[in-house]
């Protein structure tokens, strides 16, 4: 019988979660050692560095074995609003977000298997591409091909956008400055993420978004 778990975790504001690293460090430190038990899985960040949370969403044929793991971890961390519990994977990866609206009659559990699939063969290949790093965990470094800045999983990124011709839609926002009407600097993040920002901060702009083809 196959279990199909959730759990979003709020993380604590002390190392190894108070740096930018803290989705990796959680990973590394929780998720890594139960990889080869699990038949699905992956994870997502929320929040900041020492205001982070996390959910983790795994599907296994042997929960007996790893209970108790699940549990010493779900009992060590603050819950967030979505708890912990069953995970509606159908429901969750084969929602409107994933699906055509034609198709979610029909394709609904097949395109949540293909979605649960993809997203769990991203989660292995970072799992092995990440590192001890003193108390935490970190990417590992490659820059010595010239095609990645900082790690390899760029590359990956970038083919998967090639092959699917994807684009990358970069937000420019324009932050608050510290006087009353006064501008901040620009930033540049994912248009996704850009969403999330404004809507904690009224007073954030958004200026361009550019639609980047790999």
């Amino acid at each position: 019988m196959t279990t199909h778990h959730s759990m979003h975790l709020k993380l604590p504001s002390n190392a190894p979660f108070d740096g930018p690293n803290y989705l990796t460090s959680f990973v590394g430190i929780h998720v890594r050692p139960l990889a080869s038990k699990l038949r699905f899985f992956w994870f997502t960040k929320y929040g900041r560095p020492g205001a982070g949370e996390v959910k983790f969403r795994f599907s296994t044929d042997d929960y007996e074995g790893i209970r108790k793991d699940i549990e010493a971890i779900e009992g060590m961390f603050q819950h967030g609003d979505d708890g912990c519990g069953d995970y509606n994977y159908v429901g969750d990866l084969g929602g409107e977000r994933f699906l055509a609206p034609g198709r979610r009659a029909t394709d609904q559990a097949a395109r949540a298997l293909l979605v649960y699939e993809f997203l769990t063969a991203g989660a292995r290949l970072f799992v092995d591409c990440i590192e001890p790093d003193g108390a935490g965990w970190k990417a590992e470094e490659e820059i010595t091909s010239n095609y990645n800045r900082e790690t390899p999983m760029e590359t990956f990124h970038h083919l998967f956008c090639n092959m699917t011709t994807v684009p990358t839609w970069a937000a420019v926002l324009q932050l608050p400055g510290q006087q009353p009407n006064a501008l901040g600097p620009l930033m540049v993040v994912s248009d996704l993420e850009s969403r999330g920002i404004m809507k904690a901060d009224s007073r954030v702009a958004l200026v361009n978004l550019p639609r980047i083809v790999h």
